[in-house]
């Protein structure tokens, strides 16, 4: 098992949902979870999904990269239904490099294989990925609020802006 030090030591996450007064609303337990991992949230805009997936770490160039995922086989992220209780884990096929939601609660998980996954909550309920969209390299992804779209930075330094769907809408080399 790796350390993450003296104050990160690998565990089984647990993941504990509060409301505004402190109480406990749902309490997803680190027996819900495959292995010792640290993971990053993200609630779903009607707070009652939260997507739990790999932290990944700034390394400023550390083996050629930006960033490196934090655990090794971080392939797993997870939809935690804060209503009912249930864990939706998906797999993909190679180490998650980042994700996040947007306001629609589309979920967009970018990995080390160079693919953006564009996701429902009902691709977590069902288990099936979708193919995934090529963008030829590990990248940070966020949305695009007002387009509806999505703006992926690729670790070479290449910005993609793309719409909703995925397609490339235009692009920009910081290279350059």
């Amino acid at each position: 098992q790796q350390n993450y030090g003296t104050r990160f030591v690998p565990s089984h996450p647990t993941v504990t949902v509060y409301d505004a007064q402190g109480n406990t609303i749902r309490r997803f337990g680190s027996d819900k979870f495959n292995k010792p991992m640290w993971v990053d949230l993200a609630f779903l805009p009607d707070d009652r999904l939260i997507l739990a997936y790999p932290h990944r770490w700034t390394c400023r160039g550390l083996a050629g990269q930006p960033h490196l995922p934090v655990d090794e086989g971080a392939k797993t992220a997870w939809l935690l239904d804060v209503q009912h209780g249930n864990v939706h884990p998906l797999e993909f096929p190679h180490a998650v490099a980042d994700a996040t939601v947007d306001d629609d609660g589309r979920i967009a998980i970018t990995c080390w294989d160079g693919r953006l996954y564009l996701l429902s909550a009902d691709n977590f309920r069902s288990g099936k990925l979708p193919m995934g969209i090529e963008i030829s390299g590990p990248a940070l992804v966020r949305s695009r609020p007002r387009t509806g779209g999505w703006i992926v930075a690729r670790s070479s330094g290449l910005i993609l802006f793309l719409d909703a769907a995925g397609k490339t809408v235009r692009e920009f080399n910081l290279s350059d």
